[in-house]
């Protein structure tokens, strides 16, 4: 119940009570991903409308740690690099390797695919970024449009054009 209440606050941008829910489920049950997700995830919410470094941060250990409780879980490897990219600061090797981790454990889910994707075209590295989007763009239940958008940017990087690819992906 208490991490449903941790959910529905977040959902209604209700950032402290469900900073408040997620710590009391984690009394209840201190190894709860579910807890400890939505408790990063609102504080990551904080961190972009204040834009403090310090949120960040804590956003990142609330995924670190529900990361070592369960390593299979790709929400708290993609969300990690998330606090990155949404504070405007590269992502270190570490957090591109949990993005590329998330991709491996959920490869059919699109937003790390694509955030996985545009972070090799930023790199330049347009081997791994087509790598990164062919599960996309030959997924049948990606929506046609979405299918279309990913082969587009498959063209464009076999085509050696990385800088419309990215500007494509994103």
């Amino acid at each position: 119940v208490l991490k449903t209440l941790a959910k529905v606050e977040f959902d209604a941008e209700n950032w402290n009570e469900s900073l408040a829910a997620a710590d009391a489920a984690l009394k209840v049950d201190p190894k709860s991903t579910e807890a400890l997700v939505y408790k990063g995830r609102a504080y990551l919410a904080q961190a972009k409308k204040q834009k403090d470094a310090k949120l960040f941060a804590e956003a990142r250990q609330q995924f670190l740690a529900a990361n070592k409780l369960d390593p299979e879980d790709p929400e708290p490897l993609y969300l990690y690099y998330r606090t990155y990219r949404a504070a405007n600061v590269a992502a270190p090797k570490q957090a591109i390797d949990a993005l590329h981790y998330a991709t491996v454990l959920a490869p059919r889910d699109y937003y790390p695919a694509i955030q996985l994707l545009t972070e090799h075209l930023r790199q330049n590295n347009l081997k791994a970024a087509a790598t990164a989007i062919k599960p996309l763009a030959y997924l049948p239940h990606a929506g046609q449009t979405r299918q279309n958008d990913a082969l587009k940017v498959l063209q464009l990087i076999e085509a050696g054009n990385g800088p419309e690819a990215l500007a494509l992906a994103q």
